[in-house]
């Protein structure tokens, strides 16, 4: 499964807007502490707000907001459903509004589940999806650092995107094929994140 880490992608393309310096913390799930990036790192998701920077030809835009530990949608109380059309060109635009980094991943149940050990013991912990959707489809990947600076990933298949904190202005540009419709899962496997229930619903309809 190929893995992206949006923090070196950012390194390549603006090493100027390094996500560094803030020293405010936040506790992850298990006690460890964590540093927060500075707002001002990256172009802000502005709720309501036209974008004024986004990739071109979008018929559909779907904002998915990452938070500590949750995904969510503007307008939307609790776990979200997002629904997205077949046959046209959607814009996923992803915020990581978090303190610590997460991922995205996109894909059908069941889980897969591996062996780690914690504190002495073995346990089975999720570790992605059986099918990850965008392995086989297509997307334009954006990430945008300003108005006028963007870096751009034409035609990617991958398994996942991990979003260091700060990063708030990442497309997936994607047409959706028949065969893509139906129920996927949104989820991220960051250590102890799905478990403390970082997944939400993406219907293609």
């Amino acid at each position: 499964m190929m893995r992206w880490k949006a923090q070196l992608i950012t390194a390549t393309g603006a090493a100027a807007l390094a996500l560094v310096g803030c020293t405010q913390g936040v506790t992850l799930p298990g006690g460890a502490a964590a540093q927060t990036a500075p707002k001002s790192a990256v172009v802000a998701h502005a709720t309501g707000l036209q974008h004024t920077a986004q990739p071109k030809r979008l018929d559909v835009v779907a904002e998915i907001d990452m938070g500590e530990f949750s995904f969510s949608a503007p307008g939307v109380q609790g776990r979200p459903v997002i629904k997205v059309p077949s046959g046209k060109t959607v814009g996923l635009h992803l915020h990581n509004e978090g303190a610590v980094m997460h991922e995205i991943v996109i894909g059908r149940k069941p889980v897969q589940m591996v062996e780690k050990v914690v504190s002495g013991t073995k346990v089975s912990v999720p570790d992605g999806y059986a099918k990850a959707l965008f392995e086989d489809l297509e997307a334009d990947v954006f990430f945008y650092y300003s108005d006028t600076i963007k870096a751009e990933v034409g035609g990617a298949k991958f398994g996942e995107i991990e979003m260091d904190a700060g990063l708030r202005d990442v497309w997936l540009r994607v047409k959706f094929p028949p065969e893509a419709r139906g129920e996927w899962e949104i989820g991220c496997f960051a250590e102890g994140h799905y478990e403390a229930g970082m997944y939400a619903t993406l219907i293609v309809e």
